[in-house]
């Protein structure tokens, strides 16, 4: 089990109309994500899908990091080339998140800017 006191939680976009999220998820456990931050083995990254969803939908676990560009998982659900200059960890799903107070427009009312699984505990299951 994790600990999450020991690591951090990131919040990252993913944009339908350049990767397909759902369809990789749906085939994959793990999928390859390339960062422009540095995370560790056991950080938590929660993705907030953009329009039309507009809101936060899954919980993952970072379990590799320094992925090499020829072992990237879900690749296939690409629609825009690679970028060489990310840094490539793998994301286990750990949960869809399915809660109307992880859409924008509440996130946004509740003036959450500096997401942290510790502010969004009320409303994920941890």
């Amino acid at each position: 089990m994790i600990n999450m006191n020991t690591h951090q939680s990131w919040l990252i976009a993913s944009n339908p109309a350049k990767y397909n999220i759902f369809d990789a998820f749906d085939a994959n456990r793990v999928i390859t994500w390339g960062l422009t931050v540095n995370t560790g083995i056991g950080d938590i990254v929660y993705i907030y899908v953009s329009a039309p969803d507009s809101r936060m939908m899954y919980r993952c676990v970072v379990d590799r990091v320094s992925v090499p560009v020829d072992e990237r998982l879900g690749a296939e659900y690409w629609v825009e080339p690679f970028n060489p200059n990310r840094k490539l960890v793998n994301l286990r799903l750990i949960s869809r998140l399915n809660n109307d107070e992880l859409r924008l427009k509440n996130l946004l009312e509740k003036t959450l800017c500096h997401l942290h699984h510790k502010v969004l505990g009320e409303y994920l299951t941890i």
